[in-house]
């Protein structure tokens, strides 16, 4: 299985997988997304060239996004990498059928490889805090929690991680 950037046409596996997701998270009580999000966002981080996929034998098994668009209330966290080059993790999903096979680890690998060897200083993205797996995978994979963030106003908690891939001068 190899890790690669999505392509447009494949838009409509991506909507599969993320619809499997979230039947996946509904059965565990875990009501993060929905119809209104991650799926029509998709299309846009496609066009951006910000998407990227794991296949086996031609099946979407995960996608993850990374760019540089921070959501503006986590501009304000107690960030460790205050004036270095962040990157953003966005989205990040593997097929149930999938999932602790170790692929959502290696998306994160993937993602600190890449962006270092851009002069990325941290990777830094947020998790819905009612997804304890989630948050137990980025703890694994070094992230430090930083805090909690709303950023629906009463009602979507989310922490706030980040990694710093190399310390400043």
């Amino acid at each position: 299985m190899k890790i690669r950037k999505g392509r447009p046409a494949e838009l409509p596996r991506l909507l599969e997988l993320v619809e499997a997701a979230i039947a996946d998270l509904e059965a565990r009580q875990i009501h993060q997304w929905d119809a209104d999000y991650p799926g029509p966002v998709l299309g846009d981080d496609l066009a951006e060239g910000t998407l990227y996929v794991q296949t086996d034998k031609g099946r979407i098994v995960g996608c993850f996004v990374l760019n540089r668009e921070q959501e503006a209330e986590c501009d304000a966290r107690n960030w460790r990498d205050k004036n270095g080059n962040a990157w953003v993790l966005h989205r990040l999903c593997v097929h149930p059928a999938y999932r602790r096979q170790g692929i959502a680890s290696g998306f994160l690998r993937f993602a600190e490889q890449i962006t270092a060897e851009q002069g990325c200083t941290s990777i830094r993205l947020d998790v819905f805090a009612q997804n304890a797996d989630a948050c137990r995978l980025y703890e694994r994979n070094g992230y430090e929690n930083r805090g909690t963030v709303c950023l629906e106003p009463g009602h979507f908690h989310c922490f706030a991680f980040e990694k710093v891939l190399c310390r400043q001068p």
